[in-house]
């Protein structure tokens, strides 16, 4: 048995939120344009230890500075014309708060590249715009750049109390904090009640993509909705259920041509289970989703080596798909992480007669310090940011929460001529 199955197995009712990881994404004819797709970049730059990393600690400020277990939930988005991240949490953790506290308002932090400055948005009393009031978790969160705005919209769906799940979906801006009521509910379709906590939002082509979720602390949801955040309301396209029902995922877009391709990572197929060890590939354009399988054995799925923690999944510098999880045991054995591995995706897309077969390159971190799970994934400018974590399990653990890490584009490859998001006349 694997630590992470052992781990979960004991820990059936820690319940853990999703950190999303997406990038905005529209169609080449409007305002806003997401990276392209790009060669991978040469094997040999691509596997730096973790010494090449710049790794800092952020400055705690009240408890929100620690990012840990059902948080962070990093998202990047222009404010002001500058690209930020929003980091969205909801509870206390160590020192002084039991594990599974989770009795305080959503707050939002903010990390400011390229200083990387950090500051609690939050003030967490009556009327603050920037906390989302009552008790709520494995909640889904991501942003996009609707059509017209100078600002990202961030979109915070669903979650759970420790009573029921929530079908409420609230938006944030940096300037306006959170609607002070839901923008829209999520729809029951097809027999679904449209309540749901664990699910995964992603962005791609103008839309926001809501995959899986749980029910009633045993159903695990197959469905994906697609939401209009142009009229805040989820449309009525009917799309292919996933290959099998999951939540607790991470997701990310690429673009390639005109098309996106949504990838998600580490979805748990039961309620309270591991995670498991496929990757999965959504079509936007034609709503499938496919479990991504071995470029070497085209009958075999391609996995992340079992025994890995809870995975992330993001951009790094140099434009790849850059897969992150824990690994190893740490000095305290299978309750403790040793390291943390990496992997570089590359994928085949339609036209190739590969499609949907891939590879993944090793690209280790190796620094026990610093090893940690369950933490947040985000690029955002030029850098990746691994955000929080935790070390193990329970308050008598060493807590890792409030380490940031943050791999610059000149370790992997030249400093790119553009950032994650790019605005039309400005590197576009």
């Amino acid at each position: 048995m694997t630590k992470e199955k052992f781990i979960s197995s004991l820990l059936f009712i820690v319940f853990l939120t999703p950190a999303v990881f997406a990038q905005s994404a529209r169609p080449a004819a409007t305002t806003v344009a997401v990276e392209q797709s790009k060669p991978a970049a040469p094997q040999a730059i691509s596997a730096f230890p973790i010494a090449s990393l710049y790794s800092w600690q952020i400055r705690p400020n009240d408890m929100d500075g620690y990012f840990s277990s059902d948080i962070p939930q990093p998202v990047c988005g222009l404010a002001g014309g500058t690209g930020k991240i929003f980091i969205f949490s909801n509870f206390s953790y160590y020192p002084s708060k039991n594990f599974h506290n989770h009795s305080n308002a959503v707050r939002v932090g903010q990390i400011t590249p390229p200083a990387d400055s950090y500051q609690l948005l939050s003030s967490n009393v009556a009327g603050d715009i920037h906390s989302l009031p009552g008790l709520r978790q494995e909640f889904a969160t991501t942003s996009i750049l609707r059509s017209g705005d100078a600002n990202h919209t961030i979109y915070l769906f669903g979650g759970k109390t420790p009573y029921t799940e929530l079908d409420e979906v609230y938006s944030y801006t940096p300037t306006g904090g959170f609607s002070p009521t839901p923008v829209a509910t999520i729809p029951a379709r097809n027999g679904i009640a449209g309540k749901r906590s664990g699910a995964v939002a992603v962005p791609g082509l103008g839309k926001i993509y809501l995959f899986g979720g749980q029910q009633g602390g045993n159903t695990v949801l197959n469905q994906i909705l697609e939401f209009d955040p142009a009229t805040n309301s989820f449309t009525n396209r009917v799309l292919p259920p996933m290959p099998q029902g999951f939540h607790w995922a991470r997701g990310m877009t690429k673009a390639v041509g005109t098309n996106n391709f949504i990838y998600l990572v580490g979805g748990k197929t039961t309620a309270y289970g591991a995670p498991n060890d496929l990757i999965y590939r959504f079509d936007v354009q034609t709503g499938v989703t496919k479990v991504v399988m071995s470029l070497a054995n085209p009958s075999t799925p391609l996995t992340i080596p079992s025994g890995s923690g809870y995975p992330m999944i993001t951009w790094d510098p140099s434009g790849n798909i850059r897969i992150i999880a824990a690994s190893g045991n740490g000095a305290s054995g299978v309750w403790t992480w040793g390291n943390i591995q990496a992997w570089i995706l590359n994928d085949n897309y339609p036209g190739s007669p590969n499609d949907g077969r891939a590879t993944l390159t090793p690209a280790p971190y190796n620094d026990a310090t610093r090893a940690r799970d369950m933490a947040g994934a985000v690029k955002c400018g030029d850098s990746t940011y691994l955000i929080g974590g935790t070390y193990g399990h329970g308050t008598t653990f060493q807590n890792r929460g409030m380490l940031v890490d943050k791999l610059g584009g000149q370790t992997f490859a030249p400093v790119k001529t553009t950032t994650m998001i790019r605005i039309p006349g400005k590197g576009q």
